[in-house]
């Protein structure tokens, strides 16, 4: 993770995107060119000075013990529209990353979105998430600015386990297969209750593997029992009396081969999962 917060300026010598809306072509020189600033690349000081315009910004970052990291931005900021606005909405861009954290708008998937002022505090902003491997992740605020720094809260709901978190007092902490998960979290600005009381179950159990080692997590709903078959249906061991949200079957001693992990609830709801050994 880089510790240094950009400027808007640009580097000699550093890379850059450009989208054109059309076709065309794009000359830089140095009459854009600024000096005292170490060379920074960014515009001819005689070009028009952008005037000071209100914003209201968080980052929003997708981390991991391990060392992933991927953030994006959500500002409410003069100019921008809740569509989409060439001027201050970016697509997300992948670039190999193992995780990626991205807002969603009009079937896109933004890096930074703006919207729209007055601020609303009723806004909802679906929030998507996508990780090449399963795991423990968190969800965390590193910075926000404007009206976010005079006292305004930042929630996240996580939908399949019907919480509703808030991002000022700590990280949002959660387990996760691998894949893109479009319909999970979203970010909110109250503190409101959920109208259901129920979590889906096989929404909230995750089921992964990693050095030999099957971990099951059920988020906030206990687990009674985890029994793992194969696919003959063929008990290879359980574990019951668990009373706990995670569980691990370490060491099994079985050939590679695809698992069914039956998992009931301490409500007597039962989950089938499959997990490749």
């Amino acid at each position: 993770m880089n510790p240094n917060v950009p400027t808007g300026n640009i580097a000699a010598g550093q890379g850059f995107f450009v989208q054109g809306l059309a076709s065309g072509t794009l000359n830089f020189d140095n009459s854009m060119r600024l000096t005292g600033l170490n060379d920074l690349f960014y515009r001819s000081p005689d070009a028009p000075q952008i005037s000071v315009v209100e914003k209201h910004r968080i980052w929003l970052n997708i981390i991991n013990q391990q060392g992933a990291y991927k953030q994006m931005l959500l500002g409410y900021v003069q100019g921008a529209t809740n569509e989409l606005d060439n001027a201050y909405d970016a697509e997300v861009t992948e670039a190999g990353n193992v995780v990626s954290l991205y807002s969603l708008n009009s079937n896109k998937k933004l890096t930074i979105q703006g919207r729209a002022l007055p601020f609303n505090v009723s806004d909802e902003i679906p929030l998507g998430f996508r990780t090449t491997i399963a795991g423990d992740f968190a969800i965390e605020l590193e910075n926000f600015d404007g009206l976010f720094e005079e006292g305004q809260q930042v929630y996240l709901e996580d939908k399949w386990l019907n919480v509703i978190h808030n991002l000022n007092t700590a990280n949002y902490n959660f387990t996760t297969e691998a894949g893109t998960f479009d319909d999970r979290f979203e970010v909110q600005f109250e503190d409101g209750t959920l109208s259901v009381n129920n979590p889906d179950v096989s929404n909230a159990i995750v089921v992964y593997k990693n050095n030999q080692t099957i971990f099951v997590n059920s988020g906030n709903i206990e687990m009674k029992e985890v029994r793992l078959f194969d696919v003959r249906g063929r008990l290879i061991t359980d574990q019951s009396s668990i009373n706990a949200t995670t569980v691990q079957f370490v060491d099994l001693n079985i050939a590679n081969q695809v698992i069914l992990v039956q998992i009931t609830t301490t409500e007597g709801q039962i989950v089938t999962k499959k997990v490749a050994y």
